[in-house]
This record gives structure tokens, sequence and C-alpha cells, in this order.
């Protein structure tokens, strides 16, 4: 499910946060080269353990699914119960129990968050674990799976991952003259679409647009477009990047047909995720998001007849799908923690052996490749044959199964990210080009690394 990552350190700055985390660095380090999981104790067949799972808190309806996982985790282990613990900001709350000695028995981390844990030495080392099923990288959606890697090493596994594609309306393209079955492949083609879709009156007001671009997504477009948005050999920020300037220019040439004004009008429409959205009036012809939108569709767009294909790419050839970026949340073990094996257990049965289960009862695309097969048979049933998005869900698993792209681990990410919005939102309003904007943010993000490597 579609989340908004709430990256750790809110409110205070990177430099400010890594600073209150070096005793818990220290600390889980030393504990962490001594921690062997061959050595450590088995679980007795008849004892009795409450493993504390730390988690975000996704409010009511949705914490209530991840629990579920856990319910029937016991339901085959009984001598395992699963205590969930929702928290706001399960980063910070994490680093705070590991440097206070009372860990919990496994904490999730979001995709951004994952790989600076392994390099604190905040999980401890799973590779025996994944040894003992000959688990692999091949074997797991990659950008999450690198994402808890560490120094060669794996010290978080993909829980949860956000498989997103391209939702557009059947409906305008017959409106326009298209074969509502025949979608673009490159992004000339995809934008040469928008063109047609895009319809302006005589005092120039927008009434039908073909794409409202969004800051975040300028992250997957740039790869897309051959990007890089770090280099980690170097550790230098590449925001401007001469095929990310590229992907910002193709987007901002759209804007300037659509005017600043009206784009900034448009904006504030409501979400496509809200009632009276641009796509559910037919007024919007495509927008980015995962196979869980199928909801707000069926909510606010009864009437729309829609369909769904892969984010198109330069040259539209299937190999370019590597370049796709895909989102989500790992989980780990923390130094300290007081039932390791339980804790290894319940990973293991929640994401890797019933990985399609979770996928299904909590709304997330699985991070375990061999369960995509079950995962698209659970997700039909659950929608049902009728459902407009039930013949789409083949994409979502291959877009999972594709991608390589994470948006950079890095202490200042969370800032990297801010950055990128403020050079969207200058763009598109005309302010900068693009070439300022991203050198700008260049400059910025890198300062502020420096300042904390």
């Amino acid at each position: 499910m579609k989340r908004q990552e709430s990256l750790s350190g809110k409110g205070l700055t990177r430099r400010q946060f890594l600073k209150s985390s070096a005793t818990a660095a220290a600390t889980a380090a030393m504990i962490n080269l001594g921690f062997n999981p061959g050595l450590a104790r088995v679980l007795a067949q008849d004892e009795s353990v409450t493993l504390a799972v730390l988690a975000y808190d996704w409010g009511s309806e949705y914490n209530a699914l991840m629990d579920r996982i856990g319910t029937l985790f016991t339901e085959a282990n009984p001598n395992i119960i699963v205590a969930w613990e929702h928290v706001q900001d399960a980063h910070t709350t994490l680093l705070t129990r590991v440097a206070g000695n009372i860990p919990p028995d496994a904490a999730m981390s979001y995709v951004r968050q994952a790989n600076t844990l392994a390099q604190l030495g905040t999980f401890i080392n799973l590779d025996e674990y994944l040894a003992v099923d000959n688990l692999t990288r091949e074997d797991f959606v990659k950008p999450l799976y690198d994402q808890g890697v560490a120094d060669g090493s794996v010290y978080a596994i993909p829980g949860g991952a956000d498989y997103i594609a391209m939702i557009y309306s059947k409906d305008i393209y017959r409106d326009i003259g298209l074969d509502p079955e025949k979608t673009p492949t490159t992004t000339d083609e995809f934008m040469e679409i928008n063109r047609a879709i895009l319809r302006k009156e005589t005092d120039g007001t927008v009434t039908r647009v073909g794409y409202l671009p969004i800051g975040e997504q300028m992250q997957w477009w740039g790869y897309i477009f051959g990007g890089e948005w770090y280099d980690a050999a170097t550790q230098k920020i590449t925001a401007n990047d001469p095929a990310i300037v590229a992907a910002f220019e193709w987007v901002l040439d759209y804007v300037k047909e659509i005017g600043f004004d009206q784009f900034a009008a448009l904006q504030q429409r409501p979400a496509t995720g809200d009632a009276g959205n641009l796509f559910s009036s037919g007024e919007l012809g495509h927008y980015i998001n995962g196979f869980w939108t199928y909801a707000t569709l069926d909510a606010f767009s009864p009437e729309v007849d829609y369909g769904v294909y892969h984010l198109p790419t330069l040259t539209g050839v299937e190999s370019e799908r590597e370049r796709y970026m895909v989102g989500g949340w790992l989980f780990g073990i923390p130094v300290g923690a007081a039932n390791p094996e339980a804790a290894w257990k319940f990973l293991k049965y929640a994401f890797i052996d019933e990985a399609a289960l979770m996928g299904v009862e909590t709304l997330n695309g699985p991070g375990y490749l061999p369960q995509l097969p079950a995962w698209e048979t659970g997700i039909r049933e659950l929608l049902g044959d009728d459902n407009r998005m039930s013949p789409y869900i083949g994409i979502f698993s291959e877009v999972g199964a594709a991608a390589t792209k994470a948006f950079p681990t890095i202490p200042v990410a969370a800032f990297y990210t801010d950055q990128i919005q403020r050079a969207f939102d200058a763009v598109m309003l005309g302010e900068q080009t693009p070439q300022d904007a991203l050198d700008e943010v260049t400059r910025n993000v890198q300062s502020e690394l420096d300042a904390v490597s």
C-alpha cells in the first residue's frame, strides 16, 4: 500500500539526528561483532515467548491488517505470540531503545532508512539465516534487498513493496481517436498522447489534461531517463546529471503547454485518492499509482473505463524496465533482541514463506520474488474477476521483478527529497531552469552530506 515515508529525524537536522545516534551506533557495533546466529540459543518446542515487533503507525485500519499477519503466524506457531507496537516515528524509537538496551525483537524500516540502520550496526547480521535456506539477492525485489545490505552483508530483508504503474482512462483515449488497448511504450509516445488529450478554452482555461506531474515522480523519471542521483564511489550528489536535467526538461515542456498558472491551479484540485478528483470527472488522462488505487477508483470513479500499463521508457524495450524505482519497507532484528531465533522465524514466515499471503492481507507487494504468482492469484481473488483492476495485477508483479533502482540511502536523504521538491516547484512555475535548479540541489545537498560524513 502506498504511504508517505516519514523519515527519521523530523524536526531535527540530519546532523543533529546522527550525532544523537552515535552512542547507539557504537554500542550496536560492539554487540554485533560477537553475534553468531549459529550459536544462538534455539527455542525449545514447548517454550512460549512473546515477540515485540515495532512498526510504523499507519492508522487503525491498516495496523489491523499487519496485526493479522502476527495472528496467522501464531496459529501456525502457537508457542510464539506476536505483540505489535505501531508508532509514528519507529525509526527514532528503535534507535532510542537499542541505545537503552531494551530493543524490540523485530523492527520495520522504510527503504531509505534501512541501509543507514545497517551501517550504524542497529540490526544484526542475517547472512547465516539466509544461507540456511540458500536465499540470495536474486530471490528478492532488488531495490529493497540492496537497501538492507552494508559492507556486503544483509541486515534487513524486504517486507512490503510499492509497485507502481500508469493508470489511464480508456474513455479519453477513445475520445481523442486512439485505440484504448494500444498504450505508449516510450516517453515520447506518452507525451504525444498527453498533448492530444490537453484541451484548453479560448481564454486559456484547461478543461482536460493528459498528465499532472508531481515532485516525487521526478525521482522515477530521472532514473528512467538514464540518470543517477548519487555516485556512491565518490560520495557525490549528482542531481544535475544530464539525464535528470533532460527528464525535468521533458516534463517542463508539457507544463508550458498547460500554462504555469493553469498547472498551479490544477494542482489545487482534489488528489486522485479523493472524491471529486480530475480522473473521476474525465479531466485527467493519466496518473501514476499502485494496484491499491483500485479502492479509490471503485469509490470515486465507478463509471470510468480504465486500464494500466508499464511506465514508458526511452526506447520502450523491456530491458529498460530495470531502470524502474521501487519503494517500500524492510524488517530486521535489532542488536540485543531477546528472541532473535523466534524473530527470524516470524520474519521468514511473514516475508518469505508466506510473502504472498502477507501482501494480499495487507495490500502490499511482496518482496520475495517466488511468491509473486501466488500473490497475483490472491489479489485477483480478493478483488474478484469483475473488478477493473484484476486484469492488470500481473503488470505490477513485472515491475517488481524488473526494477533495480531505489533512491539513495544517504544520511541526508530527507533533505535531498525536499530539495528535489523545491526544484520541481521552481521549475514548473517558471522561476528557474532545470539546469539552474538542479545545480542548486547538487550544491545544497552535497554541503549537507559533507557536514555529516
